[in-house]
């Protein structure tokens, strides 16, 4: 996609579609009376007809037959004026793309809703919604044309924050690229490569530690979950150095489970194929760090991603194993299907060395969130309640959104073993579970202030929504980007 601001007037912005929201109940602001005018009043007996009412998510396209600039006109309804906020602008972003492109137009102006935000706000919005709704996954599929790009203009946007909003959104589609690429491609080599790829690219530090480093490190989570598989584990750094020198960094923590078949604890074979999005933690910490690195934010951080595929085998890890984790803790294994925990715990526990500002873990932890929030939150737990209220408004900011949960000592006895110092799963009876899960990856953070997010219900979407198509969706990318830009 191309993208760019346009200063035109409306009525003379050249483009196949020009495309215009519409309020509810509200009459047709003047810039959409002028071209009514120009038009016959075409838009006005429209309404009048009630082909057409304003309701979040109606559209109506028509020929303007030359009496403008743009050859067809498409009104979008955008629901309530008074109901109207970021999250809407996205939805018609999206929907005005979408719409241009199943009329196979090549051009697209897109007019700023006149709403109480800020124009900076809903220029980003626009653009960022823009670029998401442009992506596709089909870098499988047999094309017998290909399909031009769309060239699309924002009219009278701030370009500043539309160049932002472009970044924001290139970098989530790279994180939903490499979430949708087939497992047999995007194995824990794969990462580490793409890591490195990056570090070069954008001059950043990059360690890779393979199966004799993480065993001389005494890493053993990660080893043990990945010992089934062929493929084997890695735990990958970059390190971002955008703040002062000795400015304690942020450290991003992401599970990167490449695809999980639930060890030999085996999951069903229902919606297996989706367990290829079990490394969007590991995922969003390059397109985090991407984010970071392009926008030159002043703050250093670090990226751990914990790698490893979950298999069964000969090799395999086994039910009633206990594994001593990097931090000395051991972790009786009831469940190999709760292997992401375990793979943070080494993760989490060397990240607790380093003298770090915050932890912020993110991981498709538990079906348990998916129950409780749906695709609608990503859930939070953590001890810092003001990083915590920092991450909750940046997500209504972005519409990545977190709703955070409680943490209590209940839930930590829920993960006490009897012959080890915790255990990988709850209540036998399966009782909060994400909250147990939770309070299993506590015990590895030592004093150090942590942030957790679940996105087990958010990191991938089965049904279409207005800015996102199927697969990928790059939870937590936004969100934890506009966290540090506001921190």
């Amino acid at each position: 996609m191309k993208l760019k601001v346009a200063g035109e007037i409306l009525g003379k912005a050249k483009a196949e579609v020009l495309t215009f929201a519409v309020f509810e109940g509200v009459g047709l602001p003047k810039e959409l009376q002028k071209i009514d005018s120009s038009l016959g009043s075409t838009i006005s007996k429209i309404i009048k007809l009630k082909k057409f009412s304003g309701k979040r998510g109606e559209t109506y396209v028509f020929q303007t037959y030359g009496k403008i600039a743009a050859e067809s006109l498409l009104l979008i309804g955008v629901g309530k004026k008074e109901e109207f906020e970021l999250d809407h602008v996205r939805n018609y972003g999206g929907l005005a793309v979408k719409s241009a492109k199943a009329l196979k137009a090549e051009s697209l102006a897109i007019s700023i809703p006149s709403c109480k935000e800020k124009l900076s706000d809903v220029s980003h919005a626009l653009a960022e919604a823009c670029v998401l709704a442009d992506y596709v996954f089909d870098d499988y599929v047999t094309k017998e044309d290909i399909e031009k790009s769309l060239a699309v203009s924002i009219l009278s946007g701030d370009k500043n924050s539309v160049d932002y909003g472009l970044l924001v959104a290139e970098s989530i589609n790279y994180t939903r690229q490499l979430q949708n690429f087939p497992p047999a491609v995007v194995t824990p080599a794969y990462l580490a490569s793409e890591a490195q790829r990056m570090g070069k690219e954008l001059k950043l530090k990059v360690s890779v530690l393979g199966k004799k480093e993480l065993e001389k490190k005494g890493m053993n989570g990660i080893l043990a979950v990945g010992r089934g598989s062929v493929n084997e584990p890695r735990l990958i750094q970059l390190d971002y150095n955008g703040g002062k020198k000795g400015e304690k960094p942020v450290i991003l923590v992401g599970k990167g489970i490449t695809f999980d078949t639930g060890g030999i604890s085996i999951k069903p074979s229902r919606a297996l194929d989706e367990m290829k999005f079990d490394m969007s933690g590991a995922a969003a910490i390059l397109g985090i760090i991407r984010i970071a690195a392009k926008s030159g934010l002043k703050r250093n951080l670090i990226g751990l991603m914990a790698c490893a595929e979950n298999r069964p085998s000969a090799s395999a890890y086994l039910p009633g194993d206990i594994i001593k984790s990097y931090n000395k803790k051991t972790i009786e294994v009831l469940n190999t299907d709760a292997e992401g925990r375990i793979v943070l715990s080494d993760a989490l526990g060397y990240a607790a060395e380093m003298k770090s500002e915050i932890i912020i873990d993110i991981a498709t932890l538990t079906g348990a969130v998916v129950v409780a929030l749906g695709s609608t939150y990503s859930g939070m737990v953590g001890n810092s309640q003001k990083h915590m209220d920092t991450m909750k408004k940046a997500g209504e900011r972005t519409g990545d959104k977190v709703w955070q949960m409680p943490i209590h000592e209940d839930y930590r006895e829920m993960v006490k073993s009897k012959i080890a110092d915790v255990k990988n799963i709850g209540s036998g009876k399966g009782e909060a579970g994400s909250l147990s899960a939770a309070a299993f990856l506590e015990a590895f953070v030592g004093e150090s202030k942590w942030v957790h997010l679940d996105i087990a219900g958010t990191a991938w979407t089965t049904e279409p929504k207005p800015y996102f198509g199927l697969g990928g969706t790059g939870a937590g990318v936004h969100v934890i980007s506009e966290f540090l830009r506001t921190l």
